[in-house]
């Protein structure tokens, strides 16, 4: 009898302990665990477990897959809320399980979608429902509440021979053919019938990929540049204080002397926390010394206008032979602004953070030049948002991405963080820089690899060299949208066709 129990107990509660081991191992898809292969296992782990249910079990199941996955792939706010943001360990757990819960939601809207579309069990259910339906969930999580995408499933495949398809359809159309993947192989395990089709169609996938990655969309444009990265590893403690200003304007120009013969040098977000009024004499003798070498320094800096000290924006600027300002047009809420900032600031030391009372730049600015090389400039996770970075890359010869990680410690968010730009770099054909206050500060090319990478917190320069590019890839060109709207458009259709022939 006891057995009994034991057996039943464990066919109900299965399901949903598979789904949250699958979710949980999920994260070592991304960086920098690069198991590309485990985002196709996991993905057939929650197909198989969603197909044969109804609607509410097959949401409820998403659910835990999602908690699972988010609990270990972003559980690192906890460290920006609780060491960076003072806030006591109850609320900062409290507030941590509650984001993870909030973005799990959106993988509940998943396996809710694919059991109302589908109510039967059927291969178009498993081939076209299961990867339309989370590529749906993946888009409303990039936007909704301002939006937050990280850890989608494409960039799991920045190192994986899917990436030929990047510049194509871009990262969510990769996400829909990891599901596909992850569908081919339960198929494989589940109807042997249809094995030398499935295995057919695996292999198609992965040649097409390879052949798309020998088409080169963008090309070399001029000489390469040489470049200097500046990762000053100035604590988080100490940096917003009024008299560390002196003491970064030290060690930045100190820095940044060796780097002169460069062409370019870049100092991460933030790496002044001084408005150019403010130091103003400093920027102009950098200036001066900089063009005198033909090199451009871009630097990241609060700016604001000294008739309007309210008014601050997260921006950078480009001295020397270089010329152009940038300020931030995503902003990180809770970060950089904080909604119903009335109450929520006397709730929480938390929602005081230093410029956390910015405001958004102008949705159309000019590029960074340096020289002649145009430069598509973006700070903190403005990287991870499409809509910002096609149009802004048109012109540009490279891609740069200029960021304070240090709020997230030794956790693998700034791996995750750098990741997606990789996979930018790929989508665009351009190579990108990447710097940051205490790493990753890195070198990637035009075709996402990581060519040069400094480790987390310490104080130190990468010297290094890129290609600038020029041209247009087909995702820059067309967006997102044609590939959303035929993901939805093909989901609309084959759900209404099935439901027709069923009845």
């Amino acid at each position: 009898m006891l057995k009994f129990c034991y057996a039943a107990a464990m066919k109900k509660w299965l399901p949903y302990i598979l789904c949250l081991c699958s979710g949980a191992l999920l994260t070592t898809a991304f960086a920098p665990f690069y198991l590309w292969p485990v985002a196709m296992f996991a993905m057939m782990v929650l197909a198989w477990q969603q197909q044969t249910h109804s609607a509410k079990r097959a949401a409820l199941l998403g659910y835990i897959f999602g908690f699972g996955f988010f609990a270990t792939s972003v559980s690192w706010v906890y460290i920006s809320i609780h060491v960076y943001g003072n806030t006591n360990i109850f609320f900062s757990v409290l507030l941590t399980l509650a984001f993870i819960a909030i973005l799990a939601c959106f993988t509940g809207i998943q396996g809710l979608l694919l059991g109302f579309l589908f109510p039967r069990v059927s291969t178009v259910k498993l081939l076209i429902g299961f990867p339309s339906t989370w590529v749906i969930s993946e888009w409303l999580r990039s936007w909704v509440l301002t939006g937050f995408p990280w850890v989608l499933l494409g960039y799991s495949q920045t190192n994986s021979p899917l990436k030929g398809l990047g510049p194509l359809i871009g990262v969510y159309g990769v996400s829909f053919i990891v599901c596909l993947l992850g569908c081919l192989l339960l198929m494989l395990l589940k109807q042997r019938s249809r094995y030398g089709l499935t295995v057919l169609s695996i292999l198609l996938i992965f040649s097409t990929s390879y052949l798309f990655s020998r088409q080169h969309w963008t090309h070399p444009i001029g000489e390469p540049l040489s470049v200097g990265l500046l990762q000053g590893n100035v604590p988080q403690s100490l940096k917003w204080s009024e008299e560390e200003v002196e003491e970064n304007k030290t060690l930045y120009r100190a820095m940044t002397l060796p780097h002169l013969q460069d062409n370019l040098i870049v100092w991460p977000e933030s790496a002044i926390t001084a408005p150019p009024w403010y130091v103003e004499d400093y920027l102009i003798a950098l200036a001066k010394e900089t063009k005198q070498h033909n090199s451009t320094l871009i630097a990241g800096l609060p700016i604001n206008d000294p008739e309007t000290p309210s008014i601050y924006y997260n921006g950078l600027i480009a001295l020397g032979a270089g010329q152009g300002t940038y300020l931030k047009r995503h902003l990180v809420p809770f970060g950089e602004y904080v909604p119903l900032e009335s109450w929520l600031r006397k709730l929480n030391g938390f929602f005081d953070l230093p410029m956390s009372d910015v405001t958004a730049g102008p949705k159309r600015q000019p590029l960074i030049t340096a020289g002649s090389v145009q430069i598509a400039a973006f700070i903190c996770y403005e990287i991870a948002y499409s809509k910002l970075v096609y149009p802004g890359s048109f012109a540009s010869n490279l891609l740069l991405t200029i960021s304070d990680d240090t709020w997230f410690g030794r956790s693998v968010a700034p791996y995750q963080h750098l990741q997606i730009g990789q996979w930018r770099a790929i989508e665009t054909g351009r190579p990108l820089l990447f710097a940051s206050n205490s790493g990753t500060t890195a070198i990637v090319n035009a075709q996402g690899k990581i060519t040069q990478i400094l480790p987390l917190f310490v104080k130190a320069s990468l010297d290094g060299s890129l290609q600038p590019m020029a041209g247009i890839t087909p995702i820059m060109e067309y967006g997102q949208n044609p590939i959303l709207w035929c993901i939805i458009g093909l989901l609309g259709l084959s759900a209404f066709l099935l439901r027709r022939k069923q009845t």
